[in-house]
């Protein structure tokens, strides 16, 4: 596993307006609508986020510089070096931030930070200048939307990579993906959601589906985290997609093969080993399958029997599993050129189709869609054309963006 350094890197901001939050508790639109909206201006506004770049996606927000510039324009960047604080307004409005952490050993590759407001994020001095360190604060109470992320810091680590971090004087290695959350001044929990997370200090490990609560002066306590605390994250924000987990985990105690649906004969040639941990998801109906995601990240059904099973709770019920986590169509998903001479585009997506555009070599177009078969993407040409082309022919530009998980068109579904 390699262990990086890495640089302080800053955040973009998406603030919801109170207003809409308002309207969701009178009626109006509701809290799953100002989810899926403060989605989507996040991904238009702040497109292609470099290391080292901050950004406001949408809606009433500020960025404060060591220089005391400020930036509150909603797709207003600047560079984070001289980022002083981030403010995600006063009240009860649902904020969200997404920063990258640069790695100082390989530019392209990065961390992705999301600060579920409303909440304060501040440069802090660090102990140590190989750790970015900074101020996580935030309101005990969550938003009146109860379908709503509660404040708090949502971290993924590059993959095979560690994302060093100094959260209100307490030093964490996030491996995958993390929430952390400060109910009180004296208090930091940090809730792993997939792989683990290191407590630095006292070499404390988290596994995914547990919790620890770090109060000062007394040791990391660690148990199952509280579903409502990693309830409705953002995760469609991330470079990877996260499915969520239930509290605990199952340990596998025998090497099996991991299953599409929950019935022997529907096996892929993905092997679980004995003796490693893994996510628990659901189960089915007679309760003799269990619906997982390994420690590597695949997710499918591997039989009850072949699993020492640490699960608070209840878990879901299903033999169907659930449709994963999606990227919101409509905004411009990523950027990308073209690499041919000459690129057809087409009316959509396949060679039957008529073709409404040529574009030379190098032609900047933006990505919206995939095709079902993953072999198309729709794209929007510099006149503002929107056409369809061969996957073959574009190279994407945003860094650490991955186009298997493109969201489908609604004219061409997946």
């Amino acid at each position: 596993m390699a262990h990086r350094v890495l640089t302080l890197v800053g955040v973009a901001l998406v603030l919801l307006a109170m207003a809409g939050l308002a309207a969701a508790q009178d009626g109006g639109a509701s809290c799953q609508d100002v989810y899926y909206a403060g989605i989507g201006d996040a991904v238009e506004n702040c497109v292609g986020l470099q290391a080292g770049t901050v950004c406001l996606g949408a809606g009433p927000g500020e960025i404060e510089m060591a220089s005391g510039q400020v930036v509150d324009t909603p797709g207003g960047s600047a560079a984070l070096s001289g980022m002083a604080s981030v403010r995600a307004g006063d009240g009860d409005a649902w904020s969200l931030v997404i920063g990258r952490l640069a790695d100082s050993l390989r530019s392209e590759t990065f961390a992705t930070l999301i600060v579920m407001g409303p909440a304060r994020l501040d440069a802090a001095e660090s102990a140590s200048p190989a750790i970015p360190a900074f101020t996580l604060s935030h309101a005990p109470e969550p938003s009146p939307c109860g379908e709503l992320a509660l404040p708090g810091l949502l971290v993924q680590s590059p993959a095979r990579s560690l994302t060093l971090l100094n959260v209100n004087g307490v030093d964490v290695a996030v491996n995958g993906t993390a929430v952390i959350r400060a109910p009180d001044a004296d208090t930091l929990a940090i809730s792993a959601i997939s792989r683990e997370t290191i407590l630095s200090q006292s070499g404390t490990v988290v596994f995914a589906g547990y919790s620890a609560r770090i109060a000062a002066g007394e040791p990391p306590e660690v148990a199952p985290y509280d579903p409502a605390s990693v309830a409705f994250l953002p995760v469609e924000l991330l470079p990877i997609i996260e499915v969520i987990p239930v509290p605990g985990n199952a340990l596998v105690t025998e090497r099996v093969n991991l299953h599409l649906r929950p019935d022997p004969a529907s096996y892929t040639g993905e092997i679980v080993r004995a003796g490693v941990p893994v996510n628990a998801l659901g189960r089915n109906t007679g309760g003799d399958w269990l619906h997982i995601r390994t420690y590597e990240g695949e997710i499918g059904w591997v039989p009850a029997a072949a699993l020492d099973i640490n699960v608070a709770g209840e878990m879901p019920v299903y033999d169907r599993a659930p449709a994963r986590p999606s990227r919101p169509f409509g905004p411009v998903q990523a950027r990308g050129l073209t690499t041919p001479e000459m690129s057809n585009a087409r009316s959509g997506p396949g060679e039957v189709y008529e073709i409404v555009a040529r574009l030379p070599f190098n032609t900047d177009v933006g990505i919206y869609a995939q095709s079902p078969d993953g072999q198309w993407l729709m794209i929007e040409t510099p006149d503002g054309t929107r056409a369809w082309i061969s996957a073959n022919l574009v190279s994407v530009t945003t860094p650490g963006y991955n186009v298997r998980e493109l969201p489908f068109s609604p004219d061409f579904p997946g």
